[in-house]
């Protein structure tokens, strides 16, 4: 089972890493703590393909999906946020994917700041398990 400390480890180990669309951004963000936790990969496929907001947009229409609330709803259970848990994936505008912490969720920063956003986690428009 995967526990708290290897999540701060996780969370900690990105810390350092500028936000940077197509190199580090939400979907290795999230990927990256998917492998972790589950041994395998999901967003393999989206990461590393886009280089524009617009690619990113195009690769998740291209594989079927109107949106990323589309794709996460058709892979991933999604919970009501008031069962968010500690490791959910959580959602962000339909354009940010993040890491619930329970009350808040953690986003990359897009300011190259190497900093975390700490939104509250009913802000967001859903989590799901992974």
């Amino acid at each position: 089972m995967f526990n708290s400390d290897q999540f701060y480890k996780y969370i900690n180990s990105n810390l350092n890493n500028a936000y940077k669309l197509g190199t580090f951004d939400c979907f290795t963000f999230v990927s990256g703590y998917y492998k972790l936790r589950n041994n395998q990969s999901y967003f393999d496929d989206y990461v590393g393909k886009y280089k524009t907001k617009k690619g990113w947009l195009g690769l998740i229409k291209r594989s079927g999906y109107s949106s990323l609330e589309d794709l996460l709803n058709k892979n991933f259970t999604k919970k009501n946020i008031s069962q968010a848990a500690r490791g959910d994936l959580s959602l962000l505008n339909n354009e940010a994917l993040g890491l619930c912490d329970g009350l808040y969720s953690i986003f990359l920063s897009r300011d190259n700041s190497y900093l975390y956003n700490f939104i509250q986690t009913n802000k967001c428009d859903g989590v799901y398990e992974i």
